[in-house]
Order: structure tokens, then sequence, then C-alpha cells
């Protein structure tokens, strides 16, 4: 009887060369492009082999190997990982614990693997070589753009999974295919207990909590909407729960559902009895973007200690004085929404352990206290109440309010601190969910400009080499000229990899190992660079002007990575100079110090970036119609170029008049006898 294979890879390409590669040798071969279709198929059938591909939607090769590992009909299978990405992560590949790793190397080669692998595990012969090696990976080429977005992804999953929140995803019939660490804790099973199963037996709403499953929307509406948002509280052994169900949709899932899961127990043991709070918490955790929840929280506590003018202030990230006036209600002459204000009293108020409203009933000390929100109401305030908004110890910022004449009307100050305790956690959702959105909007922009700046050189050298191949040049020096242009587009690709690569080199490899001193002439350096450059300065009729040290200016030094550093300050005086500008550069010595100065007339930065253009991925405007891109890592590369030289570079820049960057390096002493 053939041996059973199973083959789980959402690439149909390589699911069929296997198939047809290995049933001549005798095997049955199953395929599965969905993971989780495989694991329910495993649940109830053996299979002698199982090969899973490395990265796949859903439910990905790492984490597919480990619940086969926990099932009994696979406990013992030999598991063999196949990834295309063996060089980039092959620590991470290795990670899975499988029993064998094969490289998707070329066609041929790939198959000689697999039967390599399956012929030692069929003949018994010794296998634990296997775990410690990728076969094949020597036939494959590396990419450090793949191993960058690799990285790129594990950030955010660490981000998912260091997150107090439990987050569960789902397709749109509510199977579970990934839940972080905090939901497998709340729902207090393992991890393979809880993929490929429903949501709604997993939370026990199939019996007990059956009435509960009106509030999730049903498979039909998810499938006919793109964006909805559900929220609700329910019970769940013996803790009490906010839901927050919201659209999932991505490339490689076109309708699902996130839920989240906030275990709000404590809150809700305080406040159940209290119909009216209980409102205000449902109305207000059903919006998530912030301005929405600051608004609904306001308004209800206004409503509820009726002031004449109420006012919520969140912290700035960091600056422990400063606050943010997000919203006011009643009245007010001239405080604006949206600005800054400096309060050290507040700050104060916030580092105190008391979780009290504090009452002040003398309008001089409030005018003292208060002194930014008395000139902005346009009143002299007669009574004033603040209360701290807390997260978990964690200070979110003040509501305050005041009254012009009488004292504030009699109100349950514990049913108040639970209004404001409630709201707290709204608003640390809504800041958390801006502070992801801002990170995915970063992580879609950076893919974008990467694969821009990729495409862009591809495109040209493709459209010139059709005008070679349709022959449609006669003449040798128009041939010329398009074999030089084509030249010119691969450098600039060139280089774009040759950065990332440093970007990896910089990342991985111990300072001491990633730059290869000589002995350098800085001036040589520069003419050299130039040189390289002309072509691209060409294109906008940019003129250098030069002004070198009269004698020679030596260092010590990787003369390629400066090289680089000298290239791309160079390539960015272009990029943000008008047409027909010019870009000085200058060098000079001083004693021991050599100096790099390189000046362009362009757009300039603006100021407040200018602390922020030496970060990794940090992208500025280039220009008023703001059309050339770039992969935001040149000059964070250059200034870890600098830095492993033992120099430092400065940046003077004023907007619209242009930017001067200066890099100082140690240099030999030159004394002029």
């Amino acid at each position: 009887m053939p041996k059973k294979i199973l083959v789980v890879d959402n690439n149909p390409f390589f699911l069929e060369v296997i198939k047809k590669s290995l049933e001549p040798e005798g095997y049955s071969v199953s395929t599965f492009s969905d993971p989780m279709l495989a694991f329910e198929v495993v649940k109830k059938e053996h299979f002698d082999y199982i090969f899973v591909d490395h990265i796949m939607p859903k439910i990905d090769g790492m984490r597919l190997c480990s619940y086969l590992k926990n099932l009994p009909n696979s406990k013992h299978t030999p598991v063999i990982i196949l990834t295309g990405v063996a060089i980039e992560a092959s620590a991470k590949v290795k990670e899975t614990n499988a029993d064998a790793y094969v490289a998707k190397s070329p066609v041929p080669n790939f198959i000689s693997d697999l039967l390599y692998v399956l012929k030692k595990y069929d003949t018994g012969e010794d296998t634990s070589d296997l775990k410690e090696k990728v076969i094949g990976v020597d036939k494959i080429y590396p990419r450090e753009m793949t191993k960058e977005f690799i990285e790129i992804e594990s950030h955010l999953s660490k981000i998912l999974s260091s997150m107090s929140e439990g987050v569960i995803e789902c397709d749109h019939e509510y199977k579970i295919f990934f839940a972080n660490q905090s939901a497998i804790k709340f729902l207090n099973k393992k991890e393979n207990e809880i993929v490929g199963e429903s949501l709604f037996k997993v939370l026990g709403i199939n019996g007990k909590n059956s009435e509960m499953k009106p509030f999730f929307p049903s498979p039909k509406y998810i499938k006919e909407n793109d964006d909805f948002s559900f929220n609700f509280c329910m019970p769940l052994d013996g803790s009490f729960y906010s839901i927050h169900i919201n659209a999932l949709k991505t490339t490689s899932i076109e309708h699902g559902v996130l839920v989240v899961l906030e275990d709000v127990t404590e809150l809700s043991q305080k406040i159940s009895a209290l119909s009216s709070v209980n409102n205000f918490a449902n109305a207000l955790v059903s919006e998530i973007e912030l301005e929405d929840v600051v608004k609904k929280m306001l308004n209800e506590l206004t409503d509820f200690v009726m002031p004449d003018t109420a006012l919520l202030l969140l912290f700035k990230d960091n600056e422990p004085n400063n606050l943010i006036l997000k919203d006011v209600v009643g009245l007010n002459k001239k405080l604006t929404i949206g600005k800054s204000y400096t309060s050290s009293f507040l700050a104060s108020r916030c580092a105190l352990d008391d979780n009290t409203p504090l009452f002040l009933k003398n309008p001089s000390e409030i005018a003292e206290k208060l002194d930014f929100i008395v000139d902005g109401v346009g009143y002299k305030p007669a009574k004033a109440m603040l209360h701290t908004i807390k997260f978990r110890n964690h200070c979110l910022g003040s509501v305050v309010f005041l009254k012009m004449k009488d004292n504030f009307k009699d109100f349950s100050v514990e049913l108040f601190q639970s209004l404001v305790s409630f709201g707290s956690v709204a608003l640390e959702n809504a800041i958390r969910y801006r502070k992801l959105k801002e990170l995915n909007i970063w992580r879609q922009n950076y893919m974008a400009n990467i694969s821009h700046e990729l495409r862009t050189p591809l495109t040209i050298v493709k459209g010139f080499n059709e005008i070679l191949c349709e022959d449609m040049l006669k003449d040798e020096a128009s041939k010329k000229n398009v074999l030089k242009n084509m030249l010119n587009e691969v450098n600039k690709l060139a280089r774009l990899i040759d950065n990332l690569l440093t970007i990896s080199k910089f990342e991985n490899i111990p300072t001491i190992l990633k730059i290869k001193r000589s002995r350098i002439e800085l001036n040589e350096l520069v003419k050299k660079c130039l040189d390289e450059i002309k072509q691209e300065a060409a294109g906008k009729n940019i003129s250098f002007v030069t002004n070198l040290f009269e004698h020679p200016i030596h260092t010590e030094g990787d003369a390629e990575l400066l090289s680089q550093s000298i290239y791309h300050l160079l390539s960015n005086s272009i990029k943000y100079s008008h047409q027909d500008g010019r870009v000085e550069v200058s060098t000079m010595l001083s004693g021991s110090v050599a100096y790099l100065i390189i000046k362009d007339y362009g757009e300039g930065i603006p100021e407040d970036q200018l602390n922020q253009i030496y970060e990794k991925f940090y992208m500025i405007d280039a220009g008023p119609n703001k059309t050339t891109r770039g992969a935001g890592i040149g000059l964070y590369l250059v200034r870890e170029i600098v830095n492993l030289h033992y120099g430092n570079i400065q940046v003077d820049s004023t907007k619209g008049l242009g930017t001067r960057f200066t890099i100082k390096l140690p240099a030999e002493f030159y004394s002029i006898v």
C-alpha cells in the first residue's frame, strides 16, 4: 500500500509539482491550499508524511507544525517544512521544530531534495541531521528585501502578542485561525484547541450563553459588508468581557472578523447595578475613533455634573506637563480645541495616587492653578472641579468643570468615578487603535515606496530594452545613449539594494566587523562620487561648484561605505534642488579634523522635521509637487556610516532656501612647512 503524503501550500504551482513528481515514485499525495482545511483533515485521517509551506495566510507553517505535533493522528508523523525564505530567515524557519527543512530551490533540485528526505525516512536511516539544516539552501539566492519585510511582520506580531487585550481573527463563518496570548489566557484553552474551531463553541455561546449569538453579525452580513463594528459585553467563565467585533479584510482574507476581548470584570462589578453607567458604557465603547470617544465621554459627564464649562484634556506622549485640549462644552471665549497647553498643577495631580475629584472653592485659587483655562473661558469661575483620567495607573489626562456662580449640584461621587473610569478604558482603546492604525499606514506607505523605488528603474530599463529589441534605432550614437541610460537605471537599482544590504549588515554583524579600514584620500573619493552622479544631475541641469582643499586629506576607513554616504548626500541635493539649480561641494582640513560640506539651494527641510530625518524609514516630501519618493533609509545609513568612522554629521536647513550637510571625520594632521 502506497505511503500517504499530505502537502499544504497556498501556491498551486508547488502543489501540482509535488503531486506530479512524487506519485510516479509510488506515493499517494493529497494537496491542500487552505491550512485550516488541511488541519481538519489531519484530525480524522492519518498520513505518513506531511509537507507544510513556511509562509501561508491564516495559519503559517510555524503554527501549523506546532498544532500537528499535538494531534493524536500526527504527533509522530514527520513534518517537513518547505521554505522560500531559507536564507533570509533561516533561524526563524528552524524555530518551527519540524522534522526536516527543505528550501524551495529550482524545481529539479527541489524534487531531488524531497526524495532524499523521504528515502532517509523510508529506509530507516538516522534523520537527526535533517533538523539541523535547511536542505537545498545552497541552491537559492538571498533576498534582503524579503528579510526586511519578514522583520516588519515579526515586529507587528510582537505588538499583537504583547497586547493585554485578547485578539482573535476568524473567517466569515467564525472559524478561528489566530488568537494572541491574551486571548488564549482569557479562554483558558491551548492554542491548538482554539484554531479551526467555531468562535461560538469556544465562547460557549452555543450552550448557556446562546442568547448572546444575535449580538454577533451573521456570516451573510459579514460577506456583504466591507466595514462594520459591533461592541457589547458578555460573561465568560465567571469573568466579564468587553467584546469588539470589526471587519477584517486583507489580501489573503476576503471577508472575516477581528474580535477584541478585554477583561472588564472589576469595572463591570462596580457598575452592574447602575443603569445610567451601563447605558453610558454601551454608547461609549461603540466608538473606536478618539475624537468620537472624547465627545461622547465629555457630553455624558457634562449632563451628569451640569457645569457652565467642561473641558477634556489629554497629556502628550512623553511630555508630562503638556496637555492637548480635545473638547470644550459650554461657555468658552478663546480656548482652542487641538491646542497644546502647559499645566504643572494638572501634571502634579496626575502623579498623586488619588482617584477622587478635587473641588476648588476659592476664585483666587482657581485663577492661580488653572490660569490658562480661566483666561480662555472669558469669566472668573467661582467653583471648579477636576478629575484625573487614568487607565491602570497610567495617566491619560484630566476633565475640568467650572461654575460661574453657583455650587455644583449634589451628585454621587462614586457614580461619577465609575463614569470616568469606564471612559478611561474607551479612551485607552481609542488611543491604542489610533497607534495601530498609524503603524499599519506606515507599513503600507513603506512597502509602496520600496515597490516604487524598485519598479521605476526596472520600467525604464524595460522600455529601453524594447526599443533596442524592435531595432527602432539605426545609428550607433543613439543606441549607445540608450545603453548608457539603461546602465544608469541599473546602477540606481543596485544602489538601493546595496543600501538595504548595508542596513542588514549593520543590524546583524558586530560593530568591529562592519567596516574594512584602509588609508583613504577624501578629495579623490569626492571626485569619484561627483563623476558617478553627473548623469543624474544632468537630468535636472544641476551644476556642481567644487572647492576642494588644496592638499590631500587622508583619513582611515571603509572607502566603499564612505562613498555610499557621500553619493547619497549628493543624490539628495539633486533630488531636492530646483531645475537648473546648483550644488556646492567643499572639503577642508583643520588640524586633525576633515570637513566635507554639501550645500544645495532647494526646498529645504521643515524645522520640526530636522530631528527625525536620521530615523530609519522616515521620509520627507520632496518638493512642492511632492512627486519624488524615497525608501527612507539613506540618511539613516549616512549617519551610521559616519558614526562607524568616529565622525559626526550636522544639518542646517531653512525651508525654501536650501540645506547644508557637514560631515566631520578624524584625519591625518597636515602641516604646511
